[in-house]
């Protein structure tokens, strides 16, 4: 039987993929479970980590460091958490917090993204582009 958390997590990364294909990120793809070297739940956004969650109670502290080692593990300076939104299927009224270290001497450029709970029907193209 599978487990009920992971299928919904499953469920909303893969609505949220197909969010952001039509939206402007055709490259856009869940990441396969990597474990102690997990680097989000989300590739194909240039310099960006996305870990998508899907839960009842929101803990963004844990979420915000879970973001921080998918950052170093991705080798990027941008990360968000994409929340989904109670009360709503759309998946472009999501919330997402976002996480910018500072880039190191040694990093190549990477994107710019929203400012924290902006919703995701705000991330396009005109207003998340690589730099370089």
């Amino acid at each position: 039987m599978t487990n009920p958390s992971k299928a919904r997590g499953t469920a909303y990364e893969t609505a949220l993929v197909g969010w952001l294909q039509t939206h402007g990120h055709p490259y856009a793809e869940r990441r396969t479970l990597a474990g102690a070297h997990d680097r989000g739940d989300i590739a194909g956004i240039p310099g960006v980590v996305l870990e998508a969650k899907n839960c009842k109670t929101i803990a963004l502290a844990a979420w915000v460091d879970e973001l921080a080692v998918e950052i170093g593990n991705a080798g990027v300076d941008i990360g968000a958490v994409v929340i989904r939104r109670r009360g709503t299927s759309d998946v472009g009224q999501a919330l997402v917090h976002r996480r910018a270290t500072v880039p190191s001497e040694n990093s190549t450029p990477s994107a710019t993204v929203p400012v924290p709970d902006t919703p995701v029907s705000s991330m396009s193209r005109s207003n998340v582009k690589a730099r370089g």
